[in-house]
């Protein structure tokens, strides 16, 4: 029983899916590269917390005869967080980070348009 609810959302997503497009596609047709031009796109994209040492940073003076000091691979951070980019057909117009703990809900989304 619970497998059909999830298809029929699933089919309910795609039919809402291919409509969005058709409006697209129909807009287009009329309105051309003006329609493109009023065009946002988002993604978002888990990162990592990490910032490498340059090789400037990592430079130690020391005596000739000293033994070379061990270099330790710098490793990832646990911690990530949400970088979400919003574009139009002239390249990126917004690149935000989300706040830790944060969740990306409709509120998210608003204060994320409010800063274009």
């Amino acid at each position: 029983m619970h497998t059909l609810g999830t298809q029929n959302v699933n089919r309910n997503h795609k039919t809402k899916q291919t409509g969005s497009a058709l409006k697209f596609l129909t807009r287009y047709a009329q309105e051309g590269d003006e329609f493109l031009d009023s065009t946002v796109t988002r993604d978002e994209t888990w990162g990592f917390h990490h910032t490498p040492e340059s090789k400037r940073q990592s430079l130690q003076r020391c005596h000739m005869h000293s033994p070379n000091t061990k270099k330790f691979k710098t490793s990832i951070s646990v911690k990530k967080i949400m970088a979400s980019f919003l574009w139009d057909r002239k390249g990126i117009i917004l690149v935000d980070f989300m706040h830790p703990g944060a969740t990306i809900n409709a509120a998210a989304y608003c204060d994320t348009l409010s800063q274009l």
